[in-house]
C-alpha cells in the first residue's frame, strides 16, 4: 500500500505571520530551471574560462573537480560540483538548482557576481575570510567551512555595488569562522555564526520567524537588527559573548527583538540591547504563532489537501489560500470565511507538481498576515522516475527523515558519505515499493555536508543531500 506524504510544520514560539515586508530584497534572482540547458562541463575541463554571455551546466551525478577555472559567464549545478582554485572575473552568475550541490574550495578573490542557492551550497577557504562582493540569495543550504580543518572560514562584506546576503524563509545560512559584516543582510530563515560576527557599517533586517544565532556578538551600528514591520516578531540568540566593543551601537529598536541570552554568557560592555527584550538563562527560540498552531499539506497524485487549526479566540475574519511553483511568486487560489467557534479547516485544491502553499488570515482590527510556508510534492505518477529526499534539509537533531518514491522494493543499505565521497555511516535498508517515509539514525556524525544514498539491486536514484546543523 501506498503511503501518503504528508508535509507537516508545526509552527511553535515566534509570531507565524509576516506583515508587508520592508527588508531589501534580491534582484534578478532567477526560478529554478526545469531543464538544464547550455554547454557541458564534463571530465578534462580544467583550468578553463567560463566565458561572459555563455550559460554552462553540469549535471553530473559524481564530483567534478576544476582547478584554476574562472567564473565570468552563468553556471548552472543541477548535479554534484566541486570547484577548487576558483576566481571570479567580472559579474558572473552562479545557480544552484534544487537536488544540486556545489562546493567551492578556497576561492582565491572576492565571492563576485550573483549567486542563487535553492539546493546545497558550501565554500570552504581554511582559516581565512571570503569576501563577498556578491549578492547572495539562499532559499536551500549554504555553509561557509565545516566544523573540521575549515573551521575557520568567514565571511567579510564589502557594502557596495550590488552586495545583499538574503537568506529565505525555511533556509538555513551558517558561517563557521569570524566574520566581520559589511553588507546588508536580509534574514527571513535560520542564521548561525558559529564565531564572531561584528556587524558595522550595515545591519541585518529580520522578518518574521527569523532567527539568528550567534557565538559572539558585537553591533558597530544603530540600531543593529530592524523589522520590516510593526507586528512581527524576529530572534537573536546568543550563545557565548554579547557586546563590548567600544563602538557598540542599540541592538534594536523594537520589543519585537527578542534576544535569548543563553546561561553562562558574557555581557561585555557597553551592551545597549535598546527597545529589544531580553530573556536570560535563554535556550533556544522555536517558532511559535499568536493564531495558527499548524499548517500542513497532504499531497496526492492530482490533489493536495490543506490543514490547519488556530488558537482559541482568534479574531479571523477570512483565510486565503496562495500557491507557487517556484516559492517565490504566489497567485491567490481561494477565500475561506472564518466559522464562529472553529478551530480546524480542511480545504482541497488542485495539484499539477511539487507546489509551495501560504495562508493569509485577515483579522479582525489588522492588517493581513500571512502563514510560513508548506511544500506538497505528489511524487512521480504511475509509476514515474524513483525520487529520495531528506525533509528537513537541515537536520538538527540525531535522526534523517527519508521522503522515498521506487517503483520495486529495495533490500540493500543506506550510505552516508561526507564531502570528499567517504562512507561515514552504512546500515541496513528494506523500502518497499510507492511512497513511504523511513527514519535513520545518525549516531556520532559531526556537523557538516553530507550525501544520502539507497544503495541495493536495481536502486539508481540520485543521491539526497543534506547538512547537519549543531542544536
Amino acid at each position: 500500500m501506498k503511503a501518503t506524504q504528508i508535509v507537516t510544520f508545526t509552527l511553535m514560539g515566534l509570531s507565524a505571520f509576516r506583515a508587508a515586508a520592508q527588508c531589501t530584497l534580491p534582484v534578478n534572482v532567477p526560478s529554478p530551471s526545469p531543464t538544464c540547458t547550455g554547454t557541458s562541463l564534463v571530465s578534462g575541463n580544467n583550468n578553463i574560462t567560463l566565458t561572459s554571455g555563455t550559460t554552462y551546466i553540469y549535471s553530473g551525478s559524481t564530483l567534478l573537480d576544476l582547478a584554476g577555472d574562472k567564473i565570468q559567464g552563468t553556471l548552472l549545478v543541477c548535479g554534484d560540483l566541486e570547484l577548487d582554485n576558483l576566481n571570479f572575473s567580472g559579474v558572473p552568475s552562479i545557480v544552484v538548482e534544487p537536488g544540486g550541490t556545489l562546493t567551492i574550495s578556497a576561492p582565491s578573490n572576492a565571492f563576485k557576481g550573483y549567486i542563487t542557492n535553492y539546493g546545497t551550497l558550501t565554500v570552504l577557504n581554511g582559516s581565512n575570510q571570503v569576501t563577498l562582493d556578491a549578492q547572495i540569495a539562499n532559499y536551500g543550504t549554504m555553509t561557509f567551512g565545516d566544523a573540521g580543518a575549515n573551521s575557520g572560514t568567514g565571511i567579510q562584506g564589502n557594502s557596495g555595488g550590488i552586495e545583499l546576503l538574503y537568506n529565505a524563509a525555511g533556509a538555513t545560512f551558517t558561517v563557521e569562522g569570524n566574520s566581520l559584516n559589511n553588507m546588508p543582510v536580509t534574514n527571513e530563515g535560520q542564521m548561525y555564526f558559529y564565531a564572531d560576527l561584528n556587524q558595522q557599517t550595515s545591519s541585518i533586517c529580520e522578518t518574521n520567524d527569523a532567527v539568528l544565532t550567534v557565538a559572539d556578538y558585537n553591533n558597530d551600528t544603530n540600531p543593529g537588527i530592524t523589522l520590516d514591520a510593526p507586528g512581527d516578531q524576529a530572534g537573536l540568540i546568543v550563545t557565548k559573548i554579547l557586546g563590548g566593543n567600544s563602538s557598540n551601537g542599540t541592538i534594536a529598536n523594537s520589543s519585537n527583538v527578542l534576544i535569548c541570552e543563553n546561561p553562562g554568557i558574557t555581557i561585555g560592555s557597553p551592551y545597549l540591547p535598546g527597545s529589544a527584550t531580553v530573556m536570560t538563562n535563554c535556550t533556544s527560540l522555536s517558532v511559535l504563532p499568536l493564531s495558527l498552531t499548524s499548517f500542513t499539506a497532504s499531497a496526492t497524485s492530482r490533489t493536495c489537501t490543506l490543514q490547519w487549526s488556530i488558537a482559541p479566540s482568534t479574531p479571523v475574519r477570512d483565510f486565503v489560500v496562495f500557491s507557487s511553483t517556484d516559492g517565490k511568486n504566489f497567485d491567490s487560489l481561494q477565500t475561506l470565511p472564518a466559522e464562529p467557534g472553529t478551530l480546524q479547516y480542511t480545504c482541497e485544491v488542485p495539484l499539477v507538481g511539487p507546489t509551495w502553499y501560504r495562508l493569509r488570515l485577515d483579522l479582525e482590527g489588522k492588517t493581513q498576515d500571512f502563514s510560513a510556508l508548506v511544500l506538497a510534492d505528489p511524487g512521480p505518477e504511475n509509476g514515474g522516475a524513483e525520487s529520495l529526499r531528506v525533509q528537513p534539509t537541515a537536520v538538527t537533531g540525531n535522526q534523517l527523515q527519508i521522503y522515498s518514491q521506487l517503483e520495486h522494493p529495495v533490500q540493500g543499505s543506506w550510505i552516508v558519505l561526507d564531502l570528499r565521497g567517504r562512507v561515514v555511516l552504512e546500515q541496513a535498508a528494506d523500502v518497499q515499493p510507492g511512497r513511504s517515509i523511513t527514519q535513520l539514525a545518525l549516531p556520532g556524525l559531526a556537523p557538516g555536508t553530507y550525501e544520502l544514498l539507497l544503495q541495493g539491486a536495481g536502486a539508481w536514484i540520485r543521491p539526497a543531500p543534506f547538512v547537519l546543523v549543531r542544536p
